[in-house]
């Protein structure tokens, strides 16, 4: 799951997993983990990052990934984390609306442009529409998400 990490520096990493941990997409343990890889390659890790590692509290973890992110290129963090739910989403690991939730809350904490929300937002609308038999299918909804997605993801 945290393949993603590799494109991006510790900054940028940390920034990554403050917003993954702040909507939900990932717990604790996988900061965690990062952390532990980050203490054992480095020779003088920064304190917040042995912070990062030994906190068992989620508070304490987002700050200390705040900390380490401080200069992080957010927007990259946030498309990292658009490219990872679509890989979820076309997995079937998760669902059209929960992977719509997840892309617009990653939007807002990442601060992404807006148009970037809205269109997440459009489709949860159209989305809405479809299952109450109101306008469109659930196919075509499905379809055009995907799309989204994949402006975000590297398909092999």
């Amino acid at each position: 799951m945290l393949s993603p990490l590799s494109n991006l520096g510790v900054s940028d990493s940390a920034a990554y997993l403050r917003c993954a941990i702040e909507v939900g997409l990932l717990d604790l343990d996988h900061a965690k983990e990062w952390a532990y890889g980050i203490v054992a390659e480095l020779d003088i890790p920064p304190v917040e990052i042995i912070e990062v590692a030994g906190s068992n509290r989620r508070d304490d973890v987002v700050a200390k990934l705040s900390v380490v992110a401080k200069g992080a290129n957010m927007p990259a963090a946030g498309i990292a984390l658009l490219a990872q739910i679509g890989l979820e989403l076309r997995a079937e690991r998760r669902s059209l609306r929960e992977a719509l939730a997840l892309a617009m809350r990653v939007s807002e904490v990442a601060k992404l442009p807006e148009d970037i929300y809205q269109a997440f937002n459009g489709l949860d609308d159209a989305l809405w529409l479809a299952e109450a038999g109101t306008y469109g299918n659930t196919e075509d909804i499905k379809r055009d998400v995907e799309e989204e997605f994949n402006r975000y993801t590297v398909v092999k």
